[in-house]
């Protein structure tokens, strides 16, 4: 008795070089995928932290902004409505190098609304220099203007590796 699976042997034989060639391609493609982002090559922080007036908690995405000046680097993060910030690195090959870092805090913005032009907002717009002011947001006042600037803050965080928590409070 004959048994026939359907497939000629010529027909058998494509299908299984077909299959060795797509087995190939795949083991091969694998290597290819994205590569991992290259490692930092200084020691790595990772930083986060809560700001407070005193008892307040600051308004939600209050902006903490930390500056390691002898690496060049700016990093920063918002705040929740607790108060509490994660900074993230921006650059993989940078991370958050260890070191000393200045703090700055700047409130959250409102976002302007766009003025339509030749109407009378538009007018004022253009003879204030073209710059609109944003809106204050509730409980900016509870930010001094102090920290806005990292020249005038006064805060200055030295961070380790591993993890560091910094407690910010803008009341002292």
């Amino acid at each position: 008795m004959n048994v026939n699976s359907g497939f000629s042997f010529k027909r058998r034989q494509s299908l299984l070089k077909l299959a060795v060639t797509c087995a190939l391609a795949v083991s091969l493609s694998v290597g290819c995928g994205a590569k991992a982002p290259p490692k930092p090559k200084t020691e790595q922080a990772s930083i986060s932290g809560t700001v407070k007036n005193g008892d307040k908690n600051v308004p939600v995405n209050t902006e903490v902004v930390f500056e390691n000046a002898k690496e060049g680097l700016t990093i920063a993060a918002r705040t929740d409505s607790n108060g509490k910030f994660q900074l993230s690195a921006t650059d993989p090959r940078i991370g958050i190098p260890v070191g000393r870092y200045r703090v700055a805090v700047r409130p959250p913005t409102a976002a302007v609304a766009p003025v339509q032009p030749g109407s009378a907002d538009y007018q004022k717009l253009m003879q204030s220099g073209g710059q609109a002011a944003p809106p204050p947001v509730a409980g900016s006042e509870l930010i001094p203007g102090k920290f806005h600037k990292f020249e005038e803050s006064g805060l200055e965080l030295e961070a380790k590796v591993g993890q560091n928590d910094f407690p910010i409070d803008l009341s002292k």
